[in-house]
């Protein structure tokens, strides 16, 4: 059978960005094998260029090779370094004080403070991947951590120093800020406040019920007031304050477990008597402060915090009602149903009631004013200064920490002699000017390269009045110490695989052995001449390489390489010889060699069988709102929940509840039917002149502040992203099934749940409605897995192209292909995945270096590669856990 040739492009990252116009290679047949362009700048050479760094097996990486290396991949950061600890080192710190250590510990908490922290690790932990991040960067002692902390300290306080005299210029001037940043910064912050009573209520009937509940007359809701049920006559200020208090008391209680009422006479609000014949008695409201309350009860709000909560809230309270004579225009005649249209707010559910106590309104001030026009909206010099302060503490950005270093390290009479490394920074340099700040040429000052050059030093800059240097060897030996293992890595793995056989077909750069003459032809003729053509075109000129370098240099410097051969193999071997390597980490199933059943296609691929659910659900949930913006409160850690041990109680016997009375309905459907029992239990109103024991289960738990949803059926399957406890639920009632064998079928009737299960949106009863049957590879629909031929066979398949005679075609049925895609290809892609290759080549380059096979020649190096591969792999097993 013949073997159809892929296309060499494939898998070339550069070759995908190339223009179209490498064609005129192909049909003109430019030549571009060699180049002798003349005038290259001289770049700094180390003094030691070819002593050995890396010996693996007979293959030596010289100090030069590790250098270029290492100069394309970390000097820039290294050079800044440099730099900056030069330039910053008489900023004072005080490692003690609380500016330090709140910033040290946003560096590696994320947080100012250690107790603000969120989330399931502990400070210890954090703080140990902080570490391992820092080892695989090359920060290995805890003072080489430090000082890293202490520099971008240093960093950090030089710029707002220069922030803060840049600042102090402006004011002298005039406003250090464009006059429409304080518009803006007033308009969003100096907000209308506003303080009111809003109740939710589960739906409209609810709402009516429980203002029938308290003397509301519900067939006359007006838009000119409420009227008394019992007198017929509109109810006064006072009996309406008095309804919204005693409602909010009702709704409520469960705050604080109904142990009293939330708002209080004479603490929360006091009846004022008549004063004369001309006024009524009356309710004034006094602290409603949460502090003043319960921390759950919020009265006082800004229009941005009713936003949040719901943007209906911020329309009914800022523009609805009005606090003017007409007392009926500053609370809700009817109830108002939520939004359900604004982003984060869409599944909010519920109807409210509110009442306007009190209202803030800032002036409508204009900061670009006119002295004629605006004589009466013209702010105050204390306004503007205290938003002046807050937009000087609200530019102070990173992109300002950038700025003033990029200034500082420009006026510091920088120079840098190495072509490479000054256009690793001037890119750095335009960019950040030219796309993070968005400013263009000409709108900031120039970083001009140097024609200067030098033999031994890197670059120069002033401080202090004295010339700095960084030399060459000082540079390679600081990149060695700090990245020479990093840079190791990419050596050790490139030996590995071109110098074996098993992964490298074509040709070996070290023994110079030619397997495949003919493809290495190939490849050179189209993907190394590509590099060549932009080569000549100055495509490189932008990363320190022009032309005029020289086609064998740049070959050198730039791909590590030293001929047109090794390239080839590089460009296009090593992506197949990973997959070659990956596929060496697992068999079919288990032989002598590899005793893990984990570790095989057979094993895995009985795990989907295993795990595999399909279904559709409807989703009976019982939950807790208790900051009433209709939405369910999520509690993803249980010591910070809301819950109470009687709201767990409730919720669980609630829904077996409704479960059992779908028996009063007359709904056809189960789902209609548990829909119209929700509907009677949202409805609800539970009486308050009884015991406890003496309620319904609806009664008691709407006293208890539960509330319930019935989500219609979905779709889930194991790989669907719901929690475990759901998913755990679903696979139970799926088993169920299976063993009824009605799988692939919509049940005459759904399956229902036995027993409520919590998770962190609350307390759920599921019932499922129809499945989906397990993939089979034959159409009858008794078997699942595929064998090891099935597999090779479908290997086999996928080379196959226009160009395959059709006599030689592989032809794989419908449904083994099915199967194939569905148990075969997520194993292969996981064994082969970028995270289980790199954990296999930390243990195949540990083996190596552990014996002898490969070593460093500075022996100090073999603990750091240890230390990294061990962070290493504890960072690739962890994502390959997390992925599991």
């Amino acid at each position: 059978m013949s073997k159809s040739k892929k296309n060499v492009n494939e898998k070339k990252p550069f070759l995908a960005i190339l223009p179209v116009a490498i064609g005129l290679i192909l049909i003109f047949g430019i030549s571009l094998g060699v180049w002798a362009f003349s005038g290259p700048k001289a770049n700094p050479q180390i003094s030691n260029p070819n002593d050995p760094f890396l010996k693996l097996g007979d293959w030596v990486v010289t100090n030069e090779k590790l250098y270029y290396s290492l100069r394309q991949t970390y000097s820039y950061d290294e050079i800044l370094r440099f730099i900056d600890t030069e330039l910053l080192k008489n900023i004072s710190v005080d490692k003690n004080s609380d500016d330090y250590q709140e910033f040290r510990n946003e560096l590696i908490y994320g947080v100012k403070k250690l107790e603000d922290l969120e989330g399931d690790k502990t400070p210890e932990e954090i703080l140990k991947d902080f570490e391992d991040n820092m080892t695989i960067s090359g920060y290995f002692t805890e003072a080489e951590r430090e000082a890293y902390i202490e520099l971008q300290y240093r960093r950090e306080k030089y710029a707002r120093q220069k922030y803060e005299e840049e600042i102090a210029d402006k004011k002298k001037d005039g406003r250090p800020f464009d006059i429409a940043k304080y518009q803006t910064y007033y308009d969003e912050n100096y907000l209308t406040t506003v303080k009111a009573i809003t109740i939710l209520f589960d739906t409209e009937q609810q709402a009516k019920n429980v203002l029938e509940k308290f003397g509301v007359d519900i067939e006359k809701l007006t838009a000119n007031g409420w009227v008394s049920k019992a007198t017929g006559e509109a109810m006064t200020e006072k009996e309406v304050k008095q309804t919204f208090i005693d409602m909010y008391n009702y709704m409520y209680r469960y705050y604080n477990n109904g142990a009293e009422p939330l708002l209080k006479k004479d603490t929360h609000y006091e009846v004022t008597e008549p004063e004369d014949e001309t006024t009524v008695e009356n309710i004034d409201f006094l602290d409603l402060s949460s502090d003043n309350v319960n921390k759950y009860s919020k009265f006082i709000f800004t229009s941005k915090e009713l936003d949040d909560l719901n943007s209906q809230y911020k329309t009914t309270l800022i523009s609805s009602l009005k606090l003017d004579d007409a007392f009926y225009k500053s609370y809700t005649n009817s109830p108002v149903k939520l939004e359900t249209t604004k982003t984060g707010q869409t599944n909010a559910s519920g109807y409210f009631l509110a009442l306007k106590i009190e209202e803030t309104i800032p002036k409508n001030y204009v900061f670009d004013y006119d002295d004629k026009t605006d004589a009466d909206r013209i702010p105050d010099e204390a306004l503007f200064d205290e938003i002046e302060e807050k937009l000087i503490e609200e530019n102070f950005n990173d992109k300002v920490v950038s700025e003033k270093m990029f200034d500082l390290r420009r006026e510091s009479e920088l120079v840098i002699y190495d072509s490479v490394i000054e256009m690793l920074f001037k890119n750095a340099y335009d960019n950040f000017f030219g796309t993070t700040l968005s400013r263009k040429k000409g709108e900031y000052p120039e970083f001009k390269k140097t024609k200067a050059k030098s033999k031994d030093t890197v670059l120069s800059f002033t401080s202090g009045g004295q010339k700095i240097t960084y030399k060459v060897d000082d540079l390679f030996n600081t990149l060695k110490n700090r990245y020479g293992v990093n840079a190791s890595f990419t050596f050790m793995n490139t030996y590995l695989f071109l110098n074996n056989k098993e992964y490298n077909e074509v040709y070996n750069p070290i023994t110079k052995e030619v397997y495949d003459k003919d493809r290495l032809k190939e490849i050179i003729d189209q993907d190394v001449k590509m590099y060549s053509y932009y080569f000549s075109m100055n495509y490189f000129e932008s990363q320190g390489f022009p032309k005029s370098y020289g086609w064998k240099r740049f070959l050198n410097e730039y791909f590590l390489v030293s001929d047109e051969k090794e390239l080839a193999v590089q460009i296009d071997v090593l992506s197949d010889a990973k997959t070659k390597f990956a596929k060496t980490f697992y068999t079919y199933t288990v032989t002598e060699t590899n005793t893990d059943p984990m570790n095989t296609l057979l094993a895995r691929m009985q795990k989907i069988y295993d795990e595999y659910f399909s279904g559709s659900v409807f989703n009976l949930i019982a939950y807790v709102d208790y900051n009433a913006d209709g939405l369910v409160d999520i509690t993803e850690k249980e010591d910070k929940s809301d819950w109470t041990n009687e709201q767990k109680t409730l919720a669980q016997q609630l829904l077996n509840k409704i479960f059992e009375d779908i028996l009063t309905s007359t709904a056809t459907s189960l789902y209609d039917q548990v829909n119209e029992i929700v509907g009677r239990f949202n409805n609800t109103v539970y009486p308050e002149d009884i015991d406890d024991t003496e309620m319904t289960i609806y009664e008691r738990a709407k006293k208890a502040g539960l509330h319930v949803k019935l989500e219609p059926a979905t779709t889930y399957t194991n790989s669907s992203s719901i929690v475990d406890e759901f998913k755990a639920e679903m696979k139970a009632l799926f088993l169920q099934v299976k063993e009824a064998n009605q799988l692939g079928t919509t049940l005459q009737h759904p399956l229902v749940g036995e027993n409520p299960f919590s998770t962190m949106y609350g307390y759920h009863k599921i019932a499922l409605v129809s499945t989906t049957d397990y993939t089979y590879k034959n159409a009858d629909k008794t078997e699942t897995i595929p064998t090891e031929e099935e597999i090779e066979l479908y290997e086999k398949s996928l080379l196959q192209d226009a160009n395959t005679p059709e006599d030689e075609k592989i032809t794989i049925s419908a449904e083994l292909k099915a199967a194939l895609a569905f148990y075969y290809d997520p194993v292969k892609n996981f064994f082969q995945s970028d995270d289980r290759i790199s954990l296999g080549l930390i243990d195949y380059r540990s083996e190596k270096v552990a014996s002898g096979e490969i070593s460093y020649t500075d022996a100090s190096l073999k603990a750091k590669f240890e230390t990294i591969s061990a962070a290493l792999k504890k960072s690739a097993l962890e994502t390959i856990e997390e992925g599991e």
